[in-house]
């Protein structure tokens, strides 16, 4: 309330100003005081009571003048006595009393209604919001005031309350109002997440999940094929924030050659509605049954090249063999031909692999390796066989010959049984083809699928009989329920043929029960052939790398004592230089103090400063001319010639016991026999290490750490080493033990490197292969698979080789990162390489000795003329 005192006319004309007012107010015991004014101008002042707890008596004075003595009574503001707001959503609804729930909350969007009872008749009311720049107006309603807003960001709510008489409330109770954003639903493609390829017959498993902050309406599977995009709602729980789910997406729609692109989209219950959209996923619909054919083909194709390749190799072995030159060079002519045939017939299988959808991905890295390998010990075995057969040295032609058939028969035994694998796959895949058909068609359309099924049906009849015998998977094959089938899909022709329509369908679901338990069959006999084929190639890799690390730790050792047995040596031979030394130094320093002639001297002195720096020849010829020059003082200086003539015989012996050097130590048998002992358990531990290799070549597909002649020029060298330190010739001893660790830790890591880079190919043929899961698997099964597929696929899924080759090169980069660090010490190989840089490493892969570590290549210089070098720099030191 404003107390406001103007002056007046007579007032203003008596020179008065607003300063000369003074304001006085009484208070309950009747005394007047003095009251500061809250603003003076010239024409007055004004006096802002503030809030009013009883009545106010004010007056003003000024001059000696008093007006009456006025009266201020307080009234109540309009005011709502009870009032709330109800705030409507998607979510439902919720209602706050104003002034006892505070803030009031609401989602962006949602509608808010505000009810309010006065305490009086009003004239008018208002809803004013701080969001808002203008009042909205409130209507009565059975003496009710309402009004409503959208809920868009926090504010303040408060009322603007008229009573009759136009009185109102200057400062109104302020309600805060917390909007909450909503944000868009999310929606995720879990599964397929890299590009497919499959054929029209297939259905493709997509596994999805979908969240939002408040609840989600609705979730669309997308689907777009050119120009047609088509849209279907997928099950939800009503009200549900968050969803799991799988969905199939059948393709028989789809011809071959397009592409199919496909999405999630998610739904909230904000207003207005909010979309998430996932990522897209794609499948290329081809001719998978084609790429198949043509896939199998040209493995059959890469595997008679393999054999070509083998008896290649072993016929120009046996021609050298037997030391006919004409004839071994004969029958070595057409080998490299058929070695580059081979490779390039498995280069060509594993890029037909690619192409299929079908094919398992184990398979195409297991020939991609094998290709890999194949050229590998090409560019370096028939070079040097050639080389023998030039240089006459048939035995070494025959070795090297021998060595490249054992790699290719073991390469073909180990693509055999990796494509067991794949039959047993296809299998498989037939009998949950000819299921799939049966429970996705129409009752019009079971004669069609019948035939289909039939057809299927016979097929795996003769793939059953074309197994063989021995194989420990047979028995199990040839047990599953294939004439249960047969005769339950009798049983549904006859249905058809007399028109019984119920009856059909019985039989079609009990054969197509039936169908599944003979895929299911064949897909546990496909796991249990795939578990026992890895477990051997892992079995094998171990004792393979554990038999290298033996063999060089071994060799090591042995090299070691060799070591210490040639330093005790050279220790004696250097303190026998070094007392050489001092003679000669004695000798020259001799004839200093005997007063020999000028020319004698300076010759003496420049002996003496070249053996101090090590020269040794220097200082011989210097110890000879100083001989020369007392001889010639002997002859010119008769008094002390017999002192001369003895100078020149001590300064000549010096010379020649310089020139001789000092004398090396005897060759002492007893001495070397500890480091021949060390040598002899090096060599059986290389011998057991060949053993090894060769019997997991025929597990692996190749010999890990390179051909056998390498393990075989290892124990020569061992052999060589271990009779010179028997004999005591602990130099030899060493060289030959130094130039064995070399081949060895060559074939070490060698064998490493074949393992980081994917060369197991026994491992790799047992890699399981991933599909999507057929339409007719069940929603829990098919989405734990789905989910698994990224990290373990099973058996019996295929994943396409574009899929394969992009998770690889996703992976090229953490496995070149983690290369040598700790794959080969485990004695474990990894997943074979990706397919995508196979062709880069044929053509550009270096020299497996190029790459030897520096402390190898130093320790294969060491011989002989190393030796001499360092008893030379020890004699002039």
């Amino acid at each position: 309330m404003s107390v406001a005192a103007r002056l007046t006319a007579e007032g203003r004309d008596a020179g008065l100003r607003g300063a000369d007012l003074t304001l006085e107010t009484r208070g309950a015991d009747g005394a007047w005081r003095a009251a500061e004014w809250t603003s003076v101008d010239a024409a007055g002042a004004s006096f802002e009571t503030g809030a009013m707890a009883g009545a106010l008596d004010y007056r003003a004075r000024g001059r000696g003048l008093t007006t009456s003595a006025r009266r201020l009574t307080a009234v109540a503001a309009p005011r709502f006595k009870s009032a709330t707001a109800s705030v409507h959503g998607a979510r439902g609804g919720r209602t706050f009393v104003l002034g006892e729930d505070s803030p009031v909350k609401a989602r962006r969007g949602d509608w808010i209604s505000v009810r309010g009872e006065p305490d009086r008749p009003l004239a008018s009311a208002a809803l004013r919001l701080s969001s808002l720049p203008a009042p909205v107006p409130m209507k009565e309603s059975g003496g009710a005031w309402t009004a409503g807003f959208l809920a868009q960001e926090d504010a303040f709510l408060s009322f603007a309350l008229v009573l009759p008489d136009g009185r109102r409330d200057p400062s109104p109770p302020a309600f805060a109002v917390a909007v909450v954003g909503d944000a868009k639903p999310v929606a995720e493609l879990l599964s397929p997440q890299v590009p497919l390829q499959a054929g029209p017959r297939e259905s493709i498993a997509i596994a999805w999940s979908a969240r939002d902050d408040g609840a989600l309406t609705k979730v669309e599977l997308v689907v777009k094929a050119g120009a047609s995009t088509t849209r279907r709602a997928l099950p939800l729980e009503r009200g549900a924030d968050d969803a799991l789910g799988d969905a199939a997406l059948p393709l028989r729609a789809y011809a071959p050659g397009s592409t199919v692109e496909f999405w999630l989209e998610a739904f909230d219950d904000a207003s207005p509605p909010q979309s998430g959209r996932s990522e897209k996923g794609s499948v290329q619909v081809v001719d998978s049954d084609a790429a198949h054919a043509e896939s199998g083909a040209a493995r059959e194709r890469a595997l008679e090249a393999l054999d070509r390749a083998a008896a290649a190799a072993e016929a120009a072995a046996a021609a050298a063999a037997a030391g006919k030159p004409e004839e071994a060079r004969e029958a070595a002519r057409p080998l490299a031909g058929r070695w580059a045939a081979s490779a390039g017939a498995l280069m060509a299988w594993n890029e037909a692999m690619r192409d299929d959808p079908r094919a398992n991905p184990g398979l195409a890295e297991q020939a991609a390796a094998a290709a890999e390998s194949l050229a590998a010990a090409g560019m370096e075995g028939l070079p040097k066989a050639e080389a023998a057969l030039k240089e006459g040295d048939l035995a070494r032609a025959a070795k090297e010959q021998s060595a490249l058939a054992q790699q290719a028969r073991a390469a073909s035994a180990a693509l055999r049984e990796g494509a067991k694998l794949q039959n047993s796959q296809d299998m498989s895949d037939l009998a949950s083809r000819a299921e799939r058909e049966l429970r996705e068609s129409m009752p019009a359309d079971l004669q069609q699928a019948l035939a289909g099924v039939e057809s299927a049906l016979e097929e795996l009849r003769k793939a059953v009989d074309a197994l063989p015998e021995a194989d420990a998977e047979t028995k199990a094959v040839r047990e599953l329920p294939l004439d249960g089938a047969r005769e339950a899909a009798s049983a549904l022709r006859e249905a058809l043929k007399s028109g019984d329509a119920a009856g059909a369908a019985k039989a079609a679901r009990d054969l197509a029960e039936r169908l599944s338990r003979v895929a299911k069959g064949l897909r546990e006999s496909g796991k249990r052939a795939s578990s026992a084929q890895a477990g051997k190639a892992r079995e094998s890799a171990t004792k393979v790398a554990q038999a290298w690390r033996e063999a060089v730790a071994r060799q090591e050792k042995a090299v070691e004592a060799a070591r210490r047995r040639e330093s005790a040596r050279l220790s004696r031979t250097v303190a026998a230089q070094k007392d050489l030394l001092r003679r000669a130094q004695d000798a020259a320093e001799s004839l200093l103090a005997s007063r020999p002639s000028a020319e004698a001297e300076r010759e003496a002195r420049e002996a003496s400063r070249a053996l101090s720096l090590g020269r040794a020849d220097e200082a011989v010829r210097r110890l000879r001319a100083a001989a020369g020059q007392e001889r010639l003082a002997a002859v010119s200086d008769r008094p002390r010639s017999a002192a001369h003539e003895a100078a020149a015989k001590a300064l000549d012996a010096a010379a020649a016991a310089l020139e001789r050097g000092a004398e090396v130590p005897a060759a002492d048998p007893a001495a070397s026999r500890e480091a021949a002992d060390a040598q002899a358990l090096a060599r059986s531990k290389t011998q057991l290490l060949r053993r090894e290799v060769s019997d997991a070549a025929g597990v692996l597909g190749y010999l890990p750490g390179g051909p056998l002649r390498r393990v075989d020029d290892a124990l020569g060298e061992q052999d060589a080493g271990e009779k010179a330190l028997r004999a005591g010739d602990a130099a030899e001893g060493l060289r030959r033990g130094e130039a064995a660790l070399a081949i060895l830790q060559d074939g070490d890591k060698q064998s490493g490197e074949q393992g980081q880079s994917g060369s197991g190919m026994g491992e790799g043929s047992a890699a399981p292969s991933s599909h999507p899961a057929p339409s007719c698997a069940g929603r829990s099964a098919r989405l734990a698979r789905d989910l698994d597929g990224a990290r373990a696929p099973a058996f019996g899924r295929r994943v396409p080789a574009a899929q394969g080759a992009a998770r690889g090169a996703r992976a090229l980069a953490a496995r070149a990162a983690s290369r040598g660090a700790g794959r080969r010490d485990q004695g474990v190989l990894p997943p074979p390489r990706p397919l995508a840089i196979i062709p880069a490493c044929l053509s550009k892969e270096p020299s497996r000795r190029s790459a030897r570590p520096a402390r190898t290549a130093s320790r294969r210089r060491s011989g002989p003329s190393s030796t001499a070098a360092r008893t030379r720099t020890c004699a002039t030191r």
